[in-house]
């Protein structure tokens, strides 16, 4: 247990530490509005609007949550239902349970402005400040850095654990606890997922929806869901989990890459070959912590010879070249005057547009011709 001279000895490390930065963080004030924001349109129309801070302004939102998880070493507790790690993990606390409750909360992070925000930054940083005005200083300092039109942004590295503080302190978790102390209650971004071994009547649901909205926070009615894992798998976090521990992408999502994958293994353009390869890795890399090292029959069928035959170690130097840099590529295929068939370029068009150099190779082979 941490005796109070160490309980001191933090908070002065912590408060120096501040100090250190504040200087930095006042010079990020200038760029404190620097935004890019863009409209991700939804499946029924609507739009969801990300606002994404400059680099320079990112950098310092990064700083300034280092420091928050100092002042707030609690943020992240199990029981409490709070998750940090990645989409596996929040799925697999439910997996062993039967009876499965979730609904998403409807613009969750405009929902927490910058008012209700300063209160619960301005008693943490007051204990390890020596002045009053220190820690209104140091206070506003951080929300002007964090905030964007008055509103927690969607799309800052420090809006997730702010809105995860808010969450916190308003007691949500105890309170949804006291309805029943048997719940597995977790929180994913905007997602509460509340499971339970025996049913979760429709009194006890409507109980919960306004113990959350009591707190400010909307819930979206459309995306409402109650569901018994014995009359289907119910979805969390884009995985399906059986009430028996076990949890498994969607068939769908598995058929889909099953045909990306022998997409792969047919391709014979260099650079559609390369992008695919990559995508491939990244997406077995995703679904090992779900699987391990077995992968689904239908995976693991089309990834062995798309494992022998796009190996970059054993694929030649053209490989080797292409994966170091662009430009010897670039130069190989632009004075080769290589022949190209039209189902390729249009191949490579349509993976265009991830790839900015593809583009301009493109355009130089079809001069060329």
């Amino acid at each position: 247990m941490q005796s109070k001279l160490d309980e001191w000895t933090e908070k002065w490390k912590i408060s120096e530490s501040l100090k250190e930065k504040s200087a930095q963080w006042e010079e990020a004030l200038k760029f404190a509005n620097d935004y890019k924001e863009i409209k991700i349109p939804k499946r029924k129309g609507s739009f969801r609007i990300i606002s994404i801070p400059s680099e320079k302004l990112k950098e310092t939102q990064r700083e300034i949550l280092i420091f928050l998880k100092k002042i707030f070493p609690e943020w992240y507790c199990e029981v409490q239902g709070l998750y940090r790690g990645s989409f596996v993990e929040h799925a697999r606390y439910h997996s062993n349970s039967r009876f499965i409750f979730q609904f998403d909360l409807k613009d969750a992070f405009p929902s927490v402005n910058a008012e209700r925000l300063r209160k619960i930054l301005y008693q943490r940083i007051q204990a390890i400040s020596e002045t009053t005005l220190e820690a209104e200083y140091f206070t506003d300092l951080i929300i002007s850095l964090t905030i964007y039109k008055g509103l927690l942004p969607q799309g800052a590295p420090t809006s997730p654990f702010l809105f995860y503080i808010f969450l916190l302190e308003t007691g949500i978790f105890e309170k949804l606890y006291r309805i029943n102390q048997n719940f597995k209650i977790s929180c994913y971004v905007d997602e509460f997922v509340i499971s339970s071994q025996k049913p979760i009547p429709g009194e006890m649901r409507g109980k919960i929806i306004k113990t959350v909205e009591g707190l400010g926070l909307k819930v979206n009615e459309k995306k409402i869901f109650y569901r018994d894992c014995r009359q289907g798998c119910p979805m969390i976090t884009g995985l399906r989990i059986d009430g028996k521990g076990r949890i498994s992408l969607p068939k769908r999502k598995i058929r889909k890459w099953r045909g990306i994958i022998h997409r792969a293994v047919l391709e014979t353009d260099p650079f559609t070959k390369e992008y695919l390869r990559q995508k491939v890795e990244g997406f077995i890399s995703s679904i090992r912590p779900i699987y391990g090292e077995n992968l689904p029959p239908q995976i693991e069928k089309t990834y062995q010879p798309f494992r022998s035959k796009l190996n970059p170690q054993k694929s030649g130097s053209f490989y080797k070249k292409a994966r170091r840099g662009g430009l010897i590529s670039f130069c190989f295929l632009k004075f080769s005057k290589p022949r190209i068939s039209t189902e390729t370029l249009r191949l490579r068009n349509l993976t265009a547009s991830s790839n900015p150099f593809k583009k301009l190779t493109n355009s130089c082979l079809e001069s060329n011709e």
